[in-house]
């Protein structure tokens, strides 16, 4: 048995997105056909919006944009021929050519159907450790082989069922996402930048705690905190959380929520 959360019932969205621009990159589809602001499906000059950057204003910083590998979506890229595989892997992570990804999040592996299949897990019980299972690896290096400034996170799907008892907010899956990290740094020579909580899954702030005193004891102070990456309504309730715990507001590094049709209020 293991612990799992599929919970993907707007995976096709993220898919989509990825696929459009992709689609446009390798020019199977012309710009002019990817719908502009104006929802007409096409973007001329009168339907663009104007923005104004003030370097001297305060506010949010841009820090790039990104992509998912999870829920097995990303298994066959490994297996093209390596000329192909490399033009995309070029497409997808290369500085000012293609998509140019600033921001890769993977999935830690759990062995759980996460989406479209499973990703492989570095322990299968706990005194199991195997940092060379799965392709993830790979991937965040093929990465960094492009752009070493890439930012790298990591989110659980699931777990294998030995974690917690069957209990997914436990020490055990503190320990358990500790060690995927500690495993990118000694055995792939990744620093991973963030670590998520539990895909699309109420969350228990409790244990966001605990996760941070466990990877500050296990020497990664630099990890960030992404939290919740939960979506609509509950992916924001983390704000108000943090805003009257003052031990949780330091645990957490970045608010992380899905979907575009999640507003951000006020409060955020």
């Amino acid at each position: 048995m293991n612990i799992s959360r599929a919970n993907d019932s707007h995976w096709c969205r993220i898919i989509f997105v990825l696929w459009m621009s992709l689609s446009i990159v390798l020019g199977s589809i012309p710009p002019q056909h990817f719908p502009g602001p104006s929802g007409t499906g096409t973007n001329t000059a009168s339907s663009r919006e104007v923005i104004q950057l003030n370097p001297m204003a305060g506010g949010r910083v841009f820090e790039g944009i990104g992509a998912v590998s999870a829920g097995a979506s990303s298994r066959l890229l490994i297996e093209y021929p390596q000329k192909q595989r490399y033009e995309v892997l070029d497409y997808l992570f290369k500085p000012n050519f293609g998509a140019g990804f600033q921001h890769l999040k993977v999935e830690i592996g759990g062995e759980v159907n996460s989406t479209d299949g499973i990703e492989l897990t570095h322990m299968r019980s706990r005194d199991d450790e195997n940092y060379q299972r799965g392709y993830e690896w790979w991937l965040m290096k093929e990465a960094k082989r492009r752009n070493r400034d890439v930012i790298l996170d990591c989110l659980a799907w699931g777990a294998p069922g030995w974690i917690g008892n069957g209990k997914y907010f436990s020490q055990d899956m503190a320990d358990y996402v500790a060690k995927f990290l500690k495993g990118a740094k000694q055995v792939h020579h990744l620093d991973i930048d963030y670590t998520g909580i539990w895909n699309e899954t109420s969350h228990d702030t409790n244990w966001i705690k605990l996760l941070r005193h466990t990877l500050d004891q296990a020497g990664l102070k630099k990890v960030g905190i992404v939290a919740a990456d939960n979506y609509d309504r509950d992916g924001w309730k983390i704000v108000d959380q943090m805003k009257n715990d003052a031990e949780l507001r330091a645990a957490v590094k970045r608010v992380g929520v899905h979907y575009r049709d999640s507003k951000s209020p006020a409060s955020a």
